[in-house]
């Protein structure tokens, strides 16, 4: 390793720890703010781009800091000098990550962009109800409510959580409509506010890692649905029919997810079944992926007369059928 690539490492870290970067970068401080003490894994450095250009061993890295004033390493770690506080974030996006088109034209559906930098908006409810409050119920009304706002990720414990909003082209009106209102939902009624900065910064210390693991499965999801968009036609899988004719498999699109074939769509029915017991009521997205299932059936309507909800439980006519 040269001394010109230690220096560039350097130079390059520090960077990402600085105030200048981290009053915009909201990976990097959303990663220190997820440890109390500030630490940040020598893993997730050598995952950043510009640091593999330059080496692939922390070995290097290590060295590379040795007498840094801006940044210490211990514990397998990197953190700002004496834990030292982070600066606030501003969300200010980057001139050159941005071209104008996207500045001036926006689809108005969520893309991979979107869970970017989120704007976080608390909520509650002081509703009192033999009920549990349902989060999703909460975000099916709210976006019924509010369809301007690219709602990406929610939680609630306790009948208080937040929500997760798109930052990008947001629905401003809509924002202060939502903060000075009320949302009714299942017999509750929510009130939202912005997290002062003490608040954000606990909800990225203990709620950061699961906001990443549902929205990379989302982004996953989304993903797939665009290339299932794409094969649509010519491509996809071929079956044989009874006719002996080759024709491409139909895919089923059900209650927000893209099923490849009707096996798909078994087996996830049969997993949903699968974990309930007997007499137990199917809620939020399980119930929606029978209404969903059932929408195809010939008698839909004479089957949803007078629906209240479903229940799992043994076929009164065939032994051992759920």
């Amino acid at each position: 390793m040269t001394d010109d690539k230690l220096k560039n490492i350097k130079k390059q870290v520090e960077y990402y720890f600085s105030d200048k970067n981290l009053e915009r970068d909201a990976f990097f401080h959303n990663k220190i703010s997820a440890d109390k003490e500030g630490w940040v894994d020598l893993g997730c450095i050598l995952n950043c781009n510009k640091i593999k250009e330059l080496t692939e061993d922390q070995e290097d890295i290590i060295k590379a800091l040795e007498g840094s004033t801006e940044v210490e390493i211990d514990k397998g770690g990197i953190r700002r000098i004496g834990n030292k506080p982070l600066p606030k974030l501003t969300l200010k996006s980057k001139a050159k990550e941005e071209s104008k088109a996207d500045d001036e034209k926006d689809s108005g559906s969520i893309s991979e962009r979107d869970y970017k930098n989120p704007k976080i908006i608390a909520f509650k409810t002081e509703t009192e109800s033999s009920e549990k409050p349902s989060w999703r119920d909460m975000e099916k009304d709210l976006q019924a409510e509010y369809p301007t706002l690219k709602l990406l990720y929610s939680r609630m414990e306790d009948k208080k959580g937040q929500i997760a909003i798109s930052s990008h082209h947001t629905d401003n009106e809509a924002v202060d409509k939502l903060l000075a209102g009320v949302v009714k939902s299942a017999g509750f009624e929510y009130t939202f506010s912005i997290p002062d900065e003490d608040e954000l910064k606990k909800f990225w210390e203990n709620h950061g890692s699961h906001y990443e693991m549902v929205t990379k499965q989302k982004i996953r999801r989304m993903k797939k649905r665009k290339h299932d968009d794409n094969t649509k036609g010519d491509g996809g899988k071929r079956v044989k029919t009874d006719d002996g004719e080759h024709v491409k498999e139909k895919s089923y699109f059900i209650a927000g997810a893209t099923y490849a074939n009707i096996n798909k769509v078994k087996s996830k029915a049969k997993a949903i079944m699968n974990v309930k017991e007997n007499g137990q009521k199917l809620e939020g997205y399980e119930e929606e992926f029978m209404k969903a299932i059932i929408k195809h059936h010939a008698k839909h309507d004479e089957k949803m007369k007078d629906f209240t909800h479903f229940i799992v439980d043994e076929h009164p006519s065939f032994q051992n059928t759920r």
